[in-house]
């Protein structure tokens, strides 16, 4: 559990940083600025995310490939979301071409450093992993906040990040990953988690899109301005986001071990009891919190301009208590290998986003783009944990089955 404290910790202090990017363009710069920044954000979140093949959760889950079988993949990935990313940048947003590249290469440096915590987190070295997150979050952070205030260009702000990041990957984070190798890399392996990894990258494109795709129809309907302060106020949640993320990450053996020792009962409770308990029970604090002191809270980080959309930041917490019930599921269907539905459910998502997005936005705005956050989460809540449901009810039958042919 000290383990986890300081992993948790630096999860906390990674979504802090991020965190902070946003407040410090907010105040250095503008609206407009945060606006940009939050699109090449949402345009670039989806082709990470596929890129990734969840290829952290795999070196966990796998447990014997060749480090350099993963480090070769992750290579080409780089180059394909790279490429994919000018194109989009160059066909839709000339405007926005060098913001969204920078942007992109930032997180082809977050997706190397996963490839090296995945590796620390299969060795139990959380120590080691938490002060590599830390260090690297707090000097690239310093690095962001110092050139902005000189240049107050959030481009050079950037660029100067990208190498501070890329230079820490290679010296600090890289070495013991590879070191660690065994054998020459397999080209059989290479296809083998990319046979795995591939569904999963593209199942997260379309849950990143999912979750994007509010914000382009608000900025292509109200704005640049509207998406800065809707994008501002969703970042109190990305925050928990991130730290929900940290903890599957640490749940992920636990429930990995409860699966494969076939102990379906205590997982179906854990998913089914505990985990909404859990959820209720944080959003019996998160939310009055929210409601009371909502206000206090972002004049005091963001300015009074953007206090008026209160009422965003309540819907948007909402959204974020049925997605964090939901991610526990989706670590599940991970498990079990039912990659189908990974992969089809997003797609489905995705029509089912883009439907009531359009609607909801334009009717309501701002205001309704967290209401679509708030309906997609909710059906995505409610399909992944039928599909969970089935599949563990039945694996649990299944073993009675057995277990009372064999006591005959």
């Amino acid at each position: 559990m000290k383990k986890f404290s300081f992993l948790f910790i630096a999860n906390l202090i990674a979504a802090a940083s991020k965190w902070v990017i946003i407040i410090i363009i907010a105040k250095v710069l503008s609206v407009d600025n945060v606006g940009a920044f939050s699109l090449a954000m949402a345009i670039t979140a989806p082709i990470a995310l596929f890129a990734s093949l969840r290829l952290r959760s795999l070196i966990v889950v796998r447990d014997s490939e060749n480090n350099r079988d993963y480090y070769f993949i992750r290579k080409i990935f780089n180059i394909v979301s790279l490429v994919i990313t000018l194109i989009v940048a160059f066909l839709f947003y000339q405007e926005y071409f060098i913001l969204i590249t920078l942007v992109m290469l930032i997180k082809i440096n977050d997706l190397n450093s996963e490839l090296a915590y995945g590796y620390y987190q299969l060795k139990m070295e959380f120590n080691k992993l938490s002060r590599l997150i830390i260090f690297k979050q707090i000097f690239s952070l310093i690095v962001f906040v110092i050139s902005l205030s000189i240049t107050k260009s959030l481009q050079i702000s950037l660029l100067l990040q990208y190498l501070f990041q890329y230079t820490y990957f290679l010296i600090w984070e890289r070495k013991d990953f590879l070191n660690d190798s065994k054998h020459n890399p397999s080209r059989e392996t290479q296809k083998s988690i990319i046979k795995e990894g591939l569904p999963i990258g593209i199942g997260l494109y379309f849950i990143t899109l999912n979750a994007s795709i509010p914000r382009f129809i608000l900025e292509a309907k109200h704005g640049l301005e509207m998406l800065g302060y809707f994008s501002a106020l969703a970042y109190f949640v990305v925050i928990g986001n991130i730290l929900v993320n940290s903890l599957m990450q640490f749940l992920l053996g636990k429930i990995s071990n409860l699966y494969i020792s076939n102990n379906f009962r205590t997982l179906r409770k854990v998913l089914f009891l505990f985990t909404p308990l859990f959820t209720v029970s944080l959003g019996v604090v998160i939310l009055p919190l929210t409601i009371f002191f909502g206000e206090y809270f972002i004049a005091a980080f963001y300015g009074e301009l953007y206090t008026e959309y209160l009422l965003v930041l309540v819907l948007l917490v909402i959204g974020f208590l049925l997605d964090s019930n939901s991610a526990i599921y989706d670590s599940v269907l991970l498990i079990t290998k039912k990659i189908k539905v990974q992969f089809y459910l997003p797609m489905f998502l995705m029509v089912v986003s883009s439907i009531i997005g359009y609607i909801m936005i334009n009717q309501y705005s701002i205001y309704g783009a967290a209401l679509t956050i708030i309906i997609v989460n909710l059906i995505q809540l409610l399909i992944r944990g039928f599909f969970c449901n089935s599949i563990l009810k039945s694996n649990e039958q299944m073993e009675e089955l057995k277990l009372n042919l064999k006591n005959r």
